[in-house]
């Protein structure tokens, strides 16, 4: 394991120091682009420690991960229109699928053709 048997404390760690750095060494940095390393150091330091806990169901945290980094680049002022965000996230999203489908297990047995699944909670 990267982060040895602690990963969660020691990604704590990491993030209030990038925390502390942003307050006293970066000081350049506007409030929101604080926000935003900040945010993606989270983003980043979670899919770190979901990996060392279960990679197989860490996959679809990399979906999250590309949107936090892809809206970190826009608070910066990369210039990239709504379609081409929407098309980055879309084309992450599909591969993450494919590659965590045979990975998972269902917590819920399948179902033979023709059964059905009786509800036993409310209708939302």
């Amino acid at each position: 394991m990267i982060l040895g048997r602690e990963p969660a404390v020691i990604a704590g760690a990491i993030k209030a120091l990038i925390a502390v750095l942003c307050l006293t060494v970066f000081t350049g940095v506007s409030a929101d682009g604080q926000t935003a390393i900040n945010a993606l150091a989270a983003a980043i330091l979670g899919v770190v420690v979901a990996v060392q806990v279960s990679a197989e169901k860490a996959l679809p945290l990399v979906v999250g991960l590309v949107e936090a980094g892809l809206y970190v680049a826009v608070a910066f002022g990369m210039n990239v229109t709504p379609d081409v965000q929407a098309a980055l996230l879309v084309a992450v999203g599909a591969v993450v699928a494919v590659i965590t489908r045979d990975r998972v297990t269902a917590k819920v047995p399948a179902l033979a053709p023709g059964q059905f699944r009786e509800r036993t909670g409310p209708v939302r």
